[in-house]
């Protein structure tokens, strides 16, 4: 083989490499960047999907979930009430509440009339004891609020039996007042004749800055 021969084969096999060089390069370098775009786009997919993950298991702690249960149950029956009412009789609040007199021997109508004058007895029991209650005026110019229940129990001359507070409220000093509005307003008038046992019951006395 001649040296002009082996010359011109040399240079035909570098044109050819130059040429699949050419051809073959641009190919290559748009499916590094496909692989390289589907890496990255697979990678922000898992990190939203654990994202996600995380803030679905999310869970309050347990005395949090407590506590929102137990604000859906509580009873109403300790709010404040509306408008100027400050004594609240609660006539089932206590098991106490006595009566001689049995359903034996006792008509429809004499039953009706027992229950009439108790309520009636009740209701004049309390308006007395709300005409002497008064706000503290230290407790008033502190700031001072609350509700405290109260049991008594009134013999039939009208004098008081009992007396007693049954739940107290966060201040000594409305305690007290509530005690001494009841002792000012006993003793009470004579019961009529349809009631001949002691009358016990509890009634709620509110001091509300707003109200008194």
């Amino acid at each position: 083989m001649s040296r002009l021969t082996k010359r011109y084969l040399k240079s035909a096999a570098i044109t050819a490499a130059a040429i699949i060089l050419i051809i073959i390069l641009p190919v290559f370098n748009y499916r590094k960047k496909e692989i390289k775009a589907s890496v990255h786009q697979n990678a922000e997919i898992a990190f939203v999907t654990v994202k996600k993950k995380s803030l679905s298991q999310k869970q309050l702690p347990q005395k949090e979930l407590r506590n929102i249960e137990s604000e859906k149950t509580i009873p109403l029956e300790n709010s404040f009430p509306q408008e100027n009412e400050s004594i609240i009789p609660e006539e089932k609040e206590t098991s106490e509440e006595s009566s001689e007199y049995t359903d034996e021997g006792v008509s429809d109508a004499e039953r009706a009339a027992i229950e009439k004058a108790t309520s009636t007895y009740k209701e004049y029991v309390l308006s007395r004891i709300a005409a002497k209650k008064t706000y503290p005026v230290a407790a008033r110019a502190k700031g001072m609020e609350g509700r405290v229940k109260i049991h008594i129990a009134v013999l039939p001359s009208g004098e008081l039996k009992l007396l007693e507070i049954k739940k107290e409220c966060p201040h000594a000093m409305l305690n007290e007042a509530a005690l001494s509005a009841v002792k000012k307003a006993a003793p009470f008038k004579k019961m009529p004749k349809e009631l001949r046992s002691t009358l016990d019951f509890v009634f709620a006395m509110d001091y509300l800055l707003d109200q008194n």
